[in-house]
């Protein structure tokens, strides 16, 4: 395909460094539903700079504490909420973050507009990557009975 038939990439380099930085954040697939969960490591050549001091352990180490609770308060909202109405709370309490995350990103209105369809595409299959690797893992819990 020649240049001139590529369609153009519009997404603007803020929105390509916030799906770099996600991107980054890769898991190596480990099961999520038993004990031993979140062998989660980053697969980064380099940090953000902001992250350059710390070790990729540490960073991991973070994650997995930030993630545990954010599962810890889901599991303590259940006690009184129905679990279904609780998935779609954290649903969508992601998708509200995450237009934050793009909006706070975008130097102006005309660039969080212009990259809205690429957010979208971009949030929607890393979505659909975690819950595939997610279901998987489960899956692997039923397979060991």
């Amino acid at each position: 395909m020649s240049d001139e038939e590529r369609p153009k990439d519009d997404t603007s380099p803020e929105l390509k460094k916030i799906m770099k930085r996600y991107m980054d954040l890769a898991d190596d697939q480990s099961p999520a539903a038993v004990p031993g969960h979140g062998n989660f490591r980053l697969k980064v050549d380099k940090a953000p700079p902001e992250e350059d001091a710390r070790d990729r352990e540490e960073i991991d180490r973070e994650f997995r504490e930030v993630v545990d609770r954010f599962i810890h308060l889901a599991n303590e909202q259940m006690e009184s909420v129905q679990r279904e109405h609780v998935s779609l709370a954290l649903l969508y309490a992601a998708a509200r973050f995450n237009s934050f995350i793009v909006a706070s990103h975008a130097p102006s209105r005309d660039k969080f507009k212009a990259d809205r369809k690429a957010a979208f595409k971009f949030f929607s299959d890393e979505y659909h990557r975690m819950l595939t690797e997610n279901l998987d893992d489960y899956e692997r819990v039923y397979e060991a009975d």
